[in-house]
């Protein structure tokens, strides 16, 4: 049985890879159809549609530890589904920035207009630290939720703002042109059902896997879930990055790291303290306090890719193949180092590298 549900886990990532293609084709010819400049679509309707799969493994994984925390059974006690939702969604980030960004550099060099860098990148640092300093302390809070949605909509705002004093050459639609808007929207809605079921069977797969193997959710969500809802992105970028269109490639791992971190955390955080009306507890299930260290290690090392890669990107507005590779081998490491941290938890390993955050003790 304990391999059952490890399978439950990789077919669900299957699923996601393939569903995806369906949610962008549609919202891509919805941008189209209304005209919706590229810059606005990419952070809104394409943003939402490359980070479904980690934005619905949030959404369950909170939905269930709110059900967990309201029931007499787990009074007092902290829920197995806590840990999921954030560390897919840490996890993811580091990967897209890293993975995405280096691979695509392997393929093209990337460029990007220091306009661009500065609205996005200042966005994308700004996303970054304040989630260092939400969880350090190793709860989240209904005023930092609303925080994180303030900040996604103010960069809304900041979007529109730079498009009417840098108005966007229309693009001619690219997608298919048999596609209507009829089918269009179910596509969407089929897309969404199933990548709603998929998060589901994923969530609760990884809680049991995570259970059976005496192991902390963390650990799997971070690195395992976060690679198998962020190939759709990767797969995009690269794409993109072989068509000669690197601005693309770059705009999307950032713009979905910020959609990501202020949305995909915020909104479901959000639902979770107003349903419970407590604080979000990180580090739950099996060995809980591990958890929250393996977070909080994670947390550490998306700030080091957000100073790494705005640096390269800074250095000439582009990222060469050098670079690329260096950004591939900082994600190797942040993986092989938090593997190695937990299989030597004993040692103390897990504690001396968070030592100087605020983590509460178990």
């Amino acid at each position: 049985m304990h391999y059952v549900h490890l399978g439950v886990i990789l077919l669900a990532c299957a699923i996601l890879w393939k569903i995806c293609d369906l949610l962008v084709e549609s919202t891509e010819f919805i941008a189209e159809r209304f005209q919706i400049p590229q810059s606005i679509a990419g952070a809104t309707l394409l943003a939402i549609s490359s980070s479904a799969p980690e934005f619905g493994t949030n959404v369950f994984s909170v939905t269930r530890s709110a059900m967990d925390a309201r029931s007499a059974q787990q009074a007092g006690s902290s829920s197995a589904y806590t840990d999921i939702g954030l560390g897919t969604i840490i996890g993811s980030a580091i990967f897209n920035i890293c993975m995405i960004i280096g691979i695509s550099a392997l393929f093209q060099k990337l460029t990007i207009t220091n306009r661009v860098l500065k609205r996005d990148g200042l966005a994308y640092f700004f996303a970054t630290m304040t989630s260092i300093v939400f969880i350090a302390d190793g709860r989240i809070t209904w005023t930092e939720t609303l925080i994180w949605l303030a900040m996604y909509l103010a960069y809304i705002a900041v979007l529109f703002l730079d498009l009417k004093r840098h108005p966007e050459e229309w693009i001619p639609p690219q997608s298919d042109p048999s596609m209507t808007t009829t089918k269009a929207i179910w596509k969407f809605l089929v897309a969404t059902l199933i990548i709603g079921i998929a998060c589901h069977f994923m969530v609760e797969s990884t809680a049991i896997v995570a259970q059976q193997f005496q192991i902390p959710s963390a650990l799997i969500s971070v690195i395992l879930l976060a690679i198998g809802t962020s190939i759709p992105d990767i797969i995009t970028s690269v794409q993109a990055a072989r068509r000669g269109n690197t601005a693309m490639a770059v705009s999307n791992a950032i713009g979905s790291n910020i959609f990501d971190i202020a949305m995909c955390l915020g909104a479901p955080l959000a639902i979770y303290t107003a349903m419970t009306g407590t604080d979000f507890q990180l580090g739950g299930g099996v060995e809980a306090s591990a958890g929250l260290q393996i977070l909080a290690l994670s947390v550490i090392a998306l700030a080091g890719s957000v100073f790494l890669s705005l640096i390269f990107l800074k250095t000439g507005l582009m990222v060469t193949r050098a670079e690329g590779i260096a950004l591939i081998l900082f994600y190797l490491g942040f993986a092989s180092v938090v593997i190695f941290a937990y299989i030597y938890r004993d040692q103390g390993w897990l504690e001396k590298m968070t030592s100087f955050l605020p983590l509460p003790t178990a």
